[in-house]
């Protein structure tokens, strides 16, 4: 057996438990500001958003944004 062989598969089984355990952490923050942030609809995302600028950047902003979310 080459000697580089056990190394190798130490380190790539090293990097899957790293990604798994990166992926699954990542799910688990997505639910999580899922559960505690609001879903605002397209009148309620204007209102929120008026103070902070006009009207027609409110609006492009969420035609923009809107199929990401």
């Amino acid at each position: 057996m080459p000697s580089w062989l056990l190394p190798t598969g130490f380190a790539v089984g090293a990097l899957a438990i790293w990604f798994a355990a990166a992926f699954r952490n990542t799910r688990r923050q997505i639910a999580a500001t899922k559960a505690r942030r609001p879903n605002p609809s397209r009148d309620q995302f204007m209102e929120m958003i008026a103070p902070d600028c006009a009207e027609e950047v409110a609006a492009f902003l969420w035609e923009t944004a809107l199929p990401y979310i």
